[in-house]
Parts: structure tokens; C-alpha cells; sequence
């Protein structure tokens, strides 16, 4: 695993506890964190990684995008099916489907991103 923010390589696993000491609630989850301190959560039960290890800036940018993009295939207003969008976000950004994962992208990947939801949105 490649780290976003320092693009090393030390990353290891830590319990969330090491990340987040007030939240007990996080205990025996599993977290990548690089030496630089950037990390990023796995899926629920595993140490496979959400995505690739971000700073603050990165994940408030991701957050963001998420936030965006998840509306055109969420709620009541959703304007296609979840593997629509992402397919259509692998299209328009010209990535492979298996990289198009918002939890991997730069912060310039997720301006791109964002622009080409609300673009589609209009």
C-alpha cells in the first residue's frame, strides 16, 4: 500500500483506539497508518483498507466528494443505481472501474470528481 500524503510505503496496521483514544467504542477495529500519520479505516470485520492512507485535508476532500457523488444514486432523488454512477464516474474520468474508488483518490481526482457530479446534477 502506497501512502496519498508522503506516497511511502511504512503503513501498518493499528487497533482505531491508537487513532481516535476517545472513542472505546472503536476497540478491536482495524486502521492503516503510515509513519507520516495519515491513515484510513478497512471494511468492517477485516484489515482489507477502505481506500489509501489520507491527511486531514484528504479526507475532508473525500468526505466531500462522497457526499457529492453518493446523490446521484442515493434517496429519493437519485438519478441512477449505484453501479451506474460508478461505472459512469470510471467513464468520465477515464480510470479503470477497480481504481474508481473514492477512498483512493488524490485531492485533485476528487476535484474532477466533484465538477463532473455537478455538471450531470444540472
Amino acid at each position: 500500500m502506497v501512502c496519498e500524503e508522503c506516497k511511502g510505503v511504512d503503513v501498518s496496521i493499528v487497533d482505531a483506539v491508537v487513532i481516535y483514544p476517545h472513542r472505546r467504542d472503536l476497540k478491536g477495529k482495524s486502521i492503516w497508518r503510515c509513519v507520516c500519520g495519515a491513515f484510513v479505516g478497512c471494511h468492517p470485520g477485516t484489515t482489507s483498507p477502505l481506500g489509501t492512507p489520507a491527511g486531514p485535508d484528504l479526507r475532508r476532500m473525500r468526505n466531500l466528494t462522497h457526499a457529492m457523488f453518493d446523490r446521484l444514486w442515493r434517496g429519493g432523488n437519485a438519478q441512477m443505481k449505484r453501479g451506474e454512477a460508478y461505472a459512469w464516474l470510471s467513464r468520465s474520468l477515464e480510470i479503470p472501474q477497480e481504481r474508481t474508488h473514492i477512498g483512493m483518490f488524490d485531492v485533485a481526482t476528487c476535484r474532477r470528481a466533484i465538477n463532473l457530479v455537478n455538471e450531470k446534477r444540472q
